[in-house]
């Protein structure tokens, strides 16, 4: 134990020594936190996140999940579009921060990436730290630790980064992290964390990076090329930029002059193609583009296309995903261009993009032209200047770990038998309650589709307190001095009638009690709906997951959804 110790004062002087990058800093915040707790099948760990002076304060309770019989989680995560900043010559996390009392179930994730064979809802890298009690100080977690094969029932890892490299953190992710969430997860007990500051560290050493590309995948070598390339000089309006490419020796060059358009007055393009019909390499399973090259001097239009995708409502003569890139000059080297940099949307008279793939995923590059790209250009454009590259190698990297899907899916409708009413009550429909959901949804999908009928988030339920929500407000819109009946809200039929053998105070009592709208026997109509009882999940008759049957001291309570109980009866149901 002594050489364990030995090594780890080590490590972290090692770290001490070395540049730390700050990733946030709770005295001046630059991103938006947000809590979360367990949405899993009635999950009652409760949770708050609140910024207090220099700190951010994480405190709550991490309580057993009641039909599972298990510990759920809270989490506090960073959710905007602010870019961290790039962490790839750093070796560890850095927590600064302090806890009231020793709690076992503490983890800290960053990031959004998804092995092939990993749970579903668990995305990210992650790993297990202990907080120190009473005083600050600082935790250092080396990326070693972290893996993104990890269990989504507990929080544990299934294999770590040291078992398989491929479970590593990434550089795409290190690039930019893009969101990082503290967990209590996983362990009943009381949460309070205070946190100062979140950074990376050991960074900027001259090490060999622990996190070494993963598989990658070559899409031309121009020692032996094998796609025809072509060069074109811009057609525009008189457009003056020449240019040439030739193959010389392992080398493909690619050199001239980017000038004004006369009649534009604004720089034109120079630009080489692979032509003809020899198809690429699936690049599916990878993250990013590598080229390895050199320019002879500093030029700042360099770009990269792939593929013949057009973005809706895009330019005329802009076709492909397109980047821009910077060159290492006088010596070669390897610029890697995660896929996520690239856009369909760009500006046929500029190069640069109008809308980017991390604004709007509909502009990501797409799973057919990763199938096959099909073409591949590099250009120097929209800066006047001289163009020099001599290109060795192009190769897609980042292969073998699925990173989080581009594409939307098509079939998320896949439960229930019809699709969701258009316009459900309680103002569901106009609601951005999906907005705290805490997966990720196919575009177009909505929290009804994802929650009523989508099979893969059968075990969650919608966001809890939704029935609370200023654009939702269910007690506002409910019969004061009657009754109200629930429907389907896919087939309309009608599900549940409230309050019945209790009045509507004691009804929503028991609804803010547990966190989502809970009906008792009396309210039950029978014969819409169904329990299986092996699951405790819910089910219309028009197969809508409704929510949980979760019985306690009271009797028989169903916690539903409200989202599911939002329709309309139809007209062949209200006869």
């Amino acid at each position: 134990m002594r050489t364990v110790i030995s090594l780890l004062v080590t490590f972290a002087a090692t770290l001490a020594d070395s540049a730390d990058v700050v990733l946030e800093s709770f005295a001046s915040p630059v991103h938006t936190w947000k809590q979360q707790n367990d949405p899993v099948m009635g999950g009652r760990s409760t949770g708050t996140f609140t910024e207090q002076g220099d700190v951010g304060v994480f405190e709550g309770s991490v309580v057993d999940v009641p039909y599972l019989k298990a510990p759920g989680f809270i989490k506090v995560s960073s959710q905007d579009s602010h870019a961290y900043p790039d962490i790839t010559s750093c070796s560890a996390m850095k927590l600064t921060l302090k806890a009231t009392s020793a709690y076992a179930g503490y983890r800290m994730s960053f990031g959004t990436k998804h092995p092939p064979e990993g749970k579903f809802f668990a995305s990210g890298f992650k790993a297990h730290f202990d907080a120190p009690v009473g005083e600050f100080g600082s935790v250092v977690i080396p990326f070693t630790n972290f893996s993104d094969l990890w269990d989504d029932g507990t929080g544990d890892l299934i294999k770590t980064c040291q078992d398989d490299a491929k479970y590593c953190p990434d550089e795409g992710t290190l690039r930019n992290v893009k969101t990082i969430s503290i967990w209590g997860e996983g362990v009943a007990g009381k949460v309070h964390l205070e946190l100062k500051e979140i950074s990376a560290t050991g960074c900027g050493e001259a090490t060999q990076s622990l996190f070494k590309s993963r598989a990658e995948i070559v899409l031309e070598d121009f020692e032996s090329p094998s796609h025809t390339w072509k060069q074109k000089n811009d057609p525009v309006m008189g457009g003056k930029s020449t240019g040439t490419f030739t193959v010389k020796g392992d080398v493909g060059v690619f050199d001239g002059d980017v000038v004004d358009v006369p009649f534009l007055k604004a720089p034109g393009f120079i630009k080489v193609s692979s032509e003809g019909s020899n198809p690429y390499p699936d690049i599916t399973s990878c993250t990013a583009m590598s080229l390895t090259l050199k320019a002879s001097s500093a030029y700042a239009g360099y770009r990269m296309s792939f593929g013949t995708a057009k973005a809706p409502g895009g330019k005329f003569f802009a076709s492909g995903y397109k980047a821009h890139f910077d060159a290492p000059v006088g010596e070669f080297g390897t610029v890697t261009i995660p896929f996520k940099n690239f856009s369909d949307y760009w500006d046929d008279a500029t190069g640069d993009l109008i809308k980017t793939c991390q604004d709007d995923s509909k502009y990501c590059p797409d799973e057919a032209t990763l199938k096959n790209v099909k073409t591949i250009s590099i250009w120097g454009e929209g800066v006047a200047g001289k163009v020099h590259l001599e290109i060795q190698k192009l190769t897609a990297t980042g292969c073998g770990a699925s990173s989080v899907a581009l594409e939307s899916r098509s079939s998320y409708n896949n439960t229930c038998s019809g699709p969701v009413q258009k316009a459900l009550r309680y103002n569901m429909t106009a609601s951005s309650a999906v907005q705290d959901f805490p997966f990720p949804v196919a575009d177009g999908e909505t929290l009804a589709d994802a929650v009523c009928c989508d099979s893969l988030f059968k075990p969650y339920a919608e966001p809890r307190g939704t029935y609370a929500r200023d654009d939702v407000a269910l007690f506002s819109k409910m019969n004061p001095n009657g009754t109200t009946t629930f429907y389907d809200s896919v087939c309309g039929i009608p599900l549940f009638t409230a309050p019945r053998g209790r009045t509507l105070a004691d009804f929503q009592a028991d609804t803010e009690e547990h966190g989502w709208p809970s009906f008792r026997q009396d309210e039950l109509i029978k014969g819409s709906s169904h329990i299986n009882h092996e699951t405790g999940e819910v089910l219309s008759k028009c197969g809508t997951h409704l929510g949980s049957y979760l019985p306690d001291e009271k009797g028989a309570r169903w916690c539903l959804d409200l989202v599911c109980l939002s329709g309309s009866p139809t007209r062949a149901t209200s006869k």
